[in-house]
């Protein structure tokens, strides 16, 4: 019996991002991924982008979501618009690299069913230079959808089967990618201090929840 191809779902949130590059993001992952999921939380443009991004296929939905200071319920919203068997959560700076993306292939052609998310490495660059690289940057980015959902509203983690990131990592729930299976973060410049200040103003909050 032939083995059925396993479908892919990508979940994206933005906010005033620029439409030509999410345009490049969604025709490149439509490789692989049959439906995509974009939260907006609170563009400017977002009447007028809703019917250009929906207009570029690949099952694309474009949803509004009220910012509630919260990342992971943001994230969260957007999964009731897939119905994929795996979800791959991007921002709009993010790429999975070539290695990556075959890795991805093969998880979706075969997959331990024990298997419920995997960690990947995140190679990041910040207005053209290159971060340095340490183990913090390995995160659960791709998971099965029945068996995920996010938590946390700042720096936001996957839990799956009801088990947090940090207990399931290393774990047959959530093994490593090869660290040549890298993901690309690369963040505008003029993005770096708008996203740092926001972070800021989320963790002095975080004291009051």
């Amino acid at each position: 019996m032939e083995t059925r191809l396993e479908t892919l779902g990508v979940a994206i949130i933005m906010k005033d991002e620029l439409i030509d590059r999410l345009a490049l993001q969604v025709d490149f992952m439509s490789a692989l991924a049959s439906e995509f999921s974009i939260v907006d939380t609170g563009s400017k443009d977002f009447e007028i982008n809703k019917p250009l991004i929906e207009g570029w296929g690949h099952n694309v939905k474009l949803n509004q979501f009220e910012w509630i200071d919260d990342f992971s319920a943001a994230r969260n919203y957007g999964l009731q618009f897939l119905t994929t068997d795996w979800v791959l959560h991007l921002d709009c700076d993010e790429l999975p690299s070539y290695p990556m993306m075959k890795s991805i292939e093969r998880i979706l052609n075969e997959c331990d069913p024990q298997i419920a998310g995997w960690l990947h490495f995140t190679r990041n660059f910040w207005g053209g230079e290159r971060g340095i690289e340490v183990e913090a940057h390995w995160h659960c980015r791709l998971f099965r959808r029945s068996r995920g959902i996010w938590y946390k509203p700042l720096h936001e983690q996957v839990q799956l089967d009801g088990r947090q990131e940090g207990f399931a990592r290393g774990s047959i729930l959530l093994p490593n990618a090869n660290r040549e299976d890298y993901l690309i973060h690369s963040k505008p410049r003029e993005k770096i201090n708008v996203s740092a200040a926001l972070y800021e103003k989320m963790e002095q909050k975080q004291g009051t929840w």
